[in-house]
């Protein structure tokens, strides 16, 4: 790897960092500079007490919930097998995404009252390894190393450090995986997939891209892309295994949200009209309302117009993005609705868009030259 192209990949981690660190203080800034107000915990809610006895200055926030709650509450119960599971709504859907909370658990080393720090500080340093992975991975494809900015500049993974949500973690873990993939990690590659999966199931479209890839390119052997195939499928059974446990413990699949889903492309047109519905409202709601109407309007044209590009598979990140599309068409007006919601769940898709425009100039080999395999 060349030094500029180092430095270029540094410098994005290092803006992608401090915008997160700005982002974060300005909400702590009005609370005594406490991190556990981004937790977003309600006063009300049976959680807030387990909160308050861990820490006794813990942050409530009135009509404050949102799913940093969650995070919190399956890293003090990982396994559900305390009685902190039970003190959530949809347990079984909670903890099918429990990769974020659980790593942010290890790092407390059993210290439930430094939990909060742990989850902001995980999200910050996730968003300095994913902007610089992402300059790295641009590079491969010859694209700009500056690509990396994007990090910093995704509102939905930055917004990912004020709600100790796991954007800027799944970002990082997609960013190194797919790094160490195509420089030829491949045992790396897969456990950091591995993880990413249970992190959400939204991203079971990574190795499944990359598992399509290996099946259809042309440059390759099947005796050599056999170990790289079942590699990537395996990649898939951590997530299946949990989900098993956790239909033994709450007696439902986490998947079993039919709210949450709709037929593919109803779901923003059902989106743009509840949008129109709250433009002709009151004030506070017809600012959402006119803003949400376009940008549903904008964000389905682009996720459209990219995966006609993508069909043409030119690259791996063609065959991951449209695993995203077949996932994300089918959204409900809940997760589409309200901006931060939008660009927080369409974070990684979005983020994507660009790289399937660009395309690639040459022909793409799958991996990184052995020089460049050394030099990672």
């Amino acid at each position: 790897m060349k030094k500029d192209n180092f430095y270029v990949a540094l410098l994005c981690g290092i803006v992608a960092f401090t915008a997160g660190i700005v982002a974060v203080m300005f909400v702590i800034s009005i609370h005594g500079g406490n991190v556990s107000a981004l937790v977003r915990m309600d006063p009300l809610e049976p959680m807030a007490a387990v909160a308050r006895g861990f820490d006794e200055d813990f942050v409530l926030l009135p009509e404050g919930h949102y799913d940093g709650v969650y995070a919190y509450t399956i890293a003090i119960d990982p396994i559900a097998s305390g009685t902190h599971h039970d003190l959530i709504d949809y347990p079984a859907y909670r903890y099918g995404r429990a990769g974020y909370a659980w790593v942010s658990g290890f790092f407390t080393f059993g210290r439930a009252s430094a939990l909060p720090l742990t989850l902001v500080g995980l999200n910050l340093i996730s968003l300095a390894i994913a902007g610089y992975a992402v300059s790295r991975l641009a590079v491969l494809f010859d694209w700009p190393a500056l690509s990396g900015m994007a990090i910093a500049l995704n509102p939905g993974i930055l917004i990912g450090t004020t709600l100790d949500t796991s954007e800027p973690f799944s970002a990082a873990l997609m960013a190194l995986g797919l790094l160490a993939w195509f420089h030829r990690r491949h045992v790396v590659a897969a456990a950091l997939l591995a993880l990413l999966c249970l992190v959400k199931e939204l991203f079971i479209a990574v190795p499944i891209g990359l598992l399509i890839w290996e099946l259809t390119r042309g440059d390759r052997a099947w005796s050599t892309r056999r170990a790289d195939v079942l590699l990537l499928g395996s990649t898939l059974l951590p997530l299946g295994i949990w989900w098993v446990y956790l239909y033994g413990v709450f007696g439902e699949w986490p998947f079993a949200q039919p709210w949450l889903v709709d037929s593919p492309g109803i779901g923003y047109l059902d989106t743009m009209f509840r949008a129109a519905v709250l433009s002709s409202a009151g004030f506070d709601q017809n600012q959402i309302g006119i803003l949400s109407l376009c940008l549903v309007l904008v964000v389905a044209l682009a996720i459209v117009f990219a995966a006609v590009r993508a069909f043409r598979a030119r690259t791996p990140i063609d065959m991951i993005f449209l695993g995203f599309v077949a996932i994300v068409s089918a959204l409900s007006w809940w997760q589409l609705l309200y901006p931060k919601e939008l660009f927080r769940v369409l974070a990684i898709p979005l983020l994507l868009i660009p790289a399937v425009l660009a395309g690639y100039s040459g022909e793409w080999k799958g991996d990184a030259t052995e020089e460049e395999a050394d030099l990672s």
